[in-house]
């Protein structure tokens, strides 16, 4: 049996070489988002950020605003923004898979 060296070798056939090693190029299966603290003059309000290095990252939830004095201190209207971020969150498809070092700082993760 004679073989071809691999530049004489169908584009199909390096790719299923490829393949089989291992060196296939690696999909995004899941989008990460991070939970951050915006601090105005007055008010708070929490909002996940996308995680995608490969995007800007970029708010695209927010929670509803609120007063806070001391960040790792967080009031009744303070924790219960975040449970209605998260809420929301949980209801597109986001699971929290991490706590960060401040009560807000949560990573999520959803499928693709």
């Amino acid at each position: 049996m004679r073989l071809e060296p691999e530049a004489k070798l169908h584009p199909e056939d390096r790719g299923a070489k490829l393949e089989a090693a291992g060196e296939r190029p690696q999909t995004v299966t899941a989008e990460s988002c991070e939970i951050e603290l915006w601090r105005g003059y007055v008010k708070c309000q929490l909002y996940a950020a996308s995680l995608d290095r490969t995007r800007a990252a970029a708010a695209f939830a927010w929670s509803p605003f609120f007063r806070l004095r001391d960040e790792d201190s967080p009031t009744e209207k303070a924790a219960e923004a975040l449970k209605t971020l998260v809420d929301r969150l949980e209801g597109d498809g986001w699971t929290v898979v991490s706590a960060g070092a401040r009560w807000y700082q949560l990573r999520l993760n959803r499928s693709l």
